[in-house]
């Protein structure tokens, strides 16, 4: 299990890449709230649909990263397995 974990921790991304994500990711977001609430042909409801919308979006993205790079103590067998 230590030489998955190390194999991991040798894959992560440079502090300058997970720096630029997130910009970008703000950025994106800002750009987007900055949009609907400028637009003036959309309802207060239709508004706040977009920005749920965008909310579990960026929430889900989020949590599916960080899940994926977590290795899981219950699929280690399976991993040892296939990786080995």
């Amino acid at each position: 299990m230590s030489n998955l974990r190390q194999e991991i921790e040798d894959l992560k991304p440079t502090p300058a890449f997970t720096g630029a994500a997130w910009g970008v990711l703000a950025i994106g977001a800002i750009s987007f709230l900055v949009g609907i609430v400028r637009v003036d042909t959309l309802a207060l409801s239709e508004k706040g649909f977009y920005v749920a919308v965008l909310a579990l979006g960026l929430y889900a993205a989020i949590s599916l990263q960080k899940n994926r790079t977590r290795p899981s103590r219950r699929f280690a067998r399976i991993r040892n397995v296939l990786f080995n």
